[in-house]
């Protein structure tokens, strides 16, 4: 049977191709200032269709397949058949080539239901917190003007997606670096 229960005739169960393009997207940015604070932020959000990657250069190859030496996986496999009536992602573990599994595996790796998922998210790109310094302090030390600020970059993402990114949508690509930067600005 194919992915929803039907009788299978493979190659015939192939479906239409999805559009890997952002559907939609946007942000919402703001800027609060409260006495000598100030706090900046910017949130993305992207409604987009991802690949699943399935992991196993997508689908080509079966769980445990060692292409070139290359043969650890993700804990995904996990999620296999092991017995009949197993409602599982993955096809049992086998070394053979021409197996019923991987002629299984093939198939439904080809259909837009199991390649493709929703990979929307909503990130927190940039968030700044900054403090003016005292201009008692700042006279005291001949300074015009002075602050203490921490920026943030990347600092979470809300998604369903199970890859490392929904932004890159690769299992060969980093998700984008969460960094943080603090320092102190001051003019003369």
């Amino acid at each position: 049977t194919d992915y929803v229960g039907n009788p299978a005739a493979f190659g015939l169960d192939a479906s239409k191709y999805i559009s890997l393009t952002p559907l939609y997207y946007g942000g919402l940015q703001n800027s609060i200032s409260f006495k000598s604070l100030h706090i900046d932020f910017l949130f993305q959000y992207v409604r987009q269709w991802g690949t699943r990657q399935f992991e196993f250069w997508n689908g080509e190859f079966g769980p445990g397949y060692a292409e070139r030496g290359i043969g650890n996986q993700p804990v995904t496999v996990l999620d296999r058949w092991q017995k009949p009536g197993d409602n599982a992602l993955h096809a049992p573990f086998s070394a053979a080539v021409n197996s019923v599994y991987r002629t299984q595996l093939t198939n439904l790796s080809n259909s837009d239901v199991f390649y493709t998922l929703n990979a929307s998210y909503v990130r927190l790109k940039n968030v700044s917190l900054s403090w003016d310094l005292p201009s008692t302090f700042l006279k005291k030390l001949q300074l015009q003007s002075g602050r203490l600020y921490t920026q943030g970059q990347n600092l979470f993402t809300m998604t369903h997606y199970a890859g490392l990114d929904p932004e890159t949508g690769s299992i060969t690509t980093l998700p984008p670096l969460r960094t943080w930067t603090v320092g102190i600005q001051i003019v003369l």
